[in-house]
């Protein structure tokens, strides 16, 4: 059975909004859950991440050559030499250059 008045029943709060407060609690134990281990680190982000860096380097309006905006990305993005250097797992392409093409698409 809910405790609180029906609005037929003349609560003259109609309209308003209800306040609940809560009147029991429960306890919860958390057991610990193991961190899973990657072999390397993530430290170049989705492409998604990438599309406002992209939209600033091309945002003058001039013609920019690709390999000046993502050197403009890499820059503003505060990637470095070893974030540069990473390749994709079963590619030999380069994943910062690989996340800026997409966000250019």
């Amino acid at each position: 059975m809910d405790p609180r008045p029906h609005p037929s029943e003349g609560d003259d709060s109609l309209g308003k909004t209800p306040s609940y407060t809560a009147t029991t609690t429960a306890t919860a134990t958390l057991s610990p859950t193991p961190v899973p281990q990657y072999r390397h680190r993530m430290a170049v982000p989705g492409f998604e991440v990438f599309l406002l860096p992209v939209l600033r380097a091309y945002g003058d309006g001039g013609d920019l050559p690709t390999v000046e905006a993502r050197a403009r990305v890499a820059t503003a993005m505060g990637l470095d030499e070893a974030d540069l250097a990473e390749r994709l797992p079963n590619s030999p392409q380069l994943r910062a250059t690989n996340r800026i093409n997409w966000a250019q698409i």
